[in-house]
Order: structure tokens, then C-alpha cells, then sequence
């Protein structure tokens, strides 16, 4: 699932390093309040991010003895593209950003290769502890995330390519029989 709402309000134009410092402001605020319910599934372990909008968010819903942090879900790290004083549009910073990393720009600080590595790294963990689990996590890393446990055979009626903050999205392993159909 992805973590609840922030509280940050982003601005609609940045130098690059007020667009720099804006993406370290917005990974230490607070998510809005989430109506707190733990859910008592018959749930294993609740993974989360060690960015805190994670954590915030599986507190509000799942009981904390539950909760294992790791590195392997916190969310691919933005920054600008280039330097420059130039104020340019939120828009423009995230597209380019986005597209370096797509790309394996060294001007981010994690390539799309090191984040399917991690997102592949997480579905083995998840899958050699056998369990049913929840995984609490960010917007852009769950198209990754999402996309290797497929790799992995896992499945999912959702089809998303934006994911809400607060939603979930489920994904299992068929069984043989559902396999075969």
C-alpha cells in the first residue's frame, strides 16, 4: 500500500536547489491524520519504509509489533537534473528527474537498475518468509515493486498506473489449479 497524505505544500516553481531541499523537506513531513484503525487480519509481518510518512502510516493501521523496517521499500530518491538558478516548474524538475533515473543518470542518486535490484532483493525476503504480509510504501518505487513480483508470479486484478495515497493493491500467488484456468 502506498503511506497516507502529506502534509507539505509543494510550490509551482523551483531553482534547482530549492527543488533539491523542497524533496529532503517533503521525505520529513508528517502525513495528515489517518483515521487510526488496526486491523486485526490474519496478517504476518507489516513491512515499511524507514522514511517516517511510512511508518506514520502503518501505525495508524496495524499494530506496531507488527512493523519491520527496511531500506528496501523506502521510495527511489529525486533530485534536480542540472544546476541552475532559473526558476523552472515542479513539473519539469519531477519529468526530468524521473527520466534520468529511467535512463541510469549518475545525477540520481539511485539508477533504475539498483532500484529493480532492491524491489528484487524485497519480493526473495517476502517470499522466503512464507507469509502473509503488508508492505507500506511510496507511489514511484510501487511501479517497480509491483512489476517484480510479477516477475515473480505473483498476481493482481489491479491495473493502476497512479497510485492514490492510502490505497492498496493486493497480489497473490495462484495455486496450481488457478494456474491452469
Amino acid at each position: 500500500m502506498r503511506h497516507c497524505k502529506v502534509k507539505y505544500d509543494w510550490r509551482s516553481f523551483y531553482s534547482s536547489a530549492e527543488f533539491d531541499r523542497a524533496c529532503l523537506e517533503y521525505d520529513r513531513a508528517p502525513i495528515k491524520a489517518a483515521k487510526p484503525s488496526v486491523i486485526q487480519e490474519a496478517v504476518g509481518a507489516v513491512y515499511i519504509s524507514r522514511l517516517e510518512r511510512s511508518k506514520s502510516t502503518a501505525l495508524c493501521l496495524f499494530d506496531k509489533t507488527r512493523l519491520k523496517q527496511t531500506e528496501l521499500l523506502d521510495e527511489v530518491p529525486l533530485r534536480s537534473s542540472f544546476d541552475t538558478e532559473l526558476r523552472l516548474p515542479l513539473w519539469f524538475w519531477n519529468l526530468t528527474g524521473r527520466i534520468q533515473w529511467f535512463l541510469n543518470h549518475p545525477r540520481q542518486a539511485e539508477s533504475r537498475r539498483l532500484t529493480e535490484r532492491r524491489a528484487k532483493k524485497l519480493v526473495g525476503k517476502v517470499c522466503v518468509a512464507g507469509e502473509d504480509c503488508v508492505l507500506v510504501t511510496h507511489g514511484f518505487y510501487m511501479h517497480t515493486l509491483i512489476k517484480e513480483f510479477q516477475k515473480g508470479g505473483f498476481q493482481t486484478k489491479q491495473q493502476r498506473a497512479h497510485y492514490q495515497n492510502g490505497q492498496g493493491i493486493t497480489l497473490w500467488l495462484p495455486t496450481p489449479r488457478e494456474g491452469q484456468a
